[in-house]
């Protein structure tokens, strides 16, 4: 405004002049500074504090069960996953050996024979 780069009507520019003294001249911007800084002060007190560390090593200790919980579900799912096809593969066979077992039944009497598991 100094230089007169901006174009203002006079009470515009006078108004502006005005803000802008009260910013600079009457320390308008003093107490946001404080406040600032007591916020800055509080944040590093939490920081520091006891309960911050207690907080972050349970989170920690709670990651790590989380880790090892996910690790076990995942052998669980494995494991289960082979049992059941396991599971699948024992009633095919039975199944096979079931109907073999009926065919010599009926070639040995000539009667059909059931097999009840």
């Amino acid at each position: 405004m100094a230089q007169g780069k901006l174009k203002l009507k006079s009470s515009r520019l006078r108004k502006a002049q005005e803000q802008m003294n009260h910013i600079l001249r009457r320390d308008a911007l003093t107490s946001l500074h404080r406040r600032c800084k007591e916020a800055f002060s509080q944040r590093q007190q939490l920081l520091t504090s006891e309960a911050i560390a207690q907080f972050q090593n349970e989170l920690a200790q709670l990651q790590k069960e989380l880790k090892e919980l996910q690790r076990r579900r995942e052998f669980v799912n494995s494991r289960s996953a082979v049992l059941d096809s396991e599971y699948k593969r024992l009633l095919k066979k039975i199944e096979s050996q079931k109907r073999e077992l009926q065919n010599i039944a009926f070639e040995l009497t000539n009667k059909n024979v059931q097999v009840m598991l």
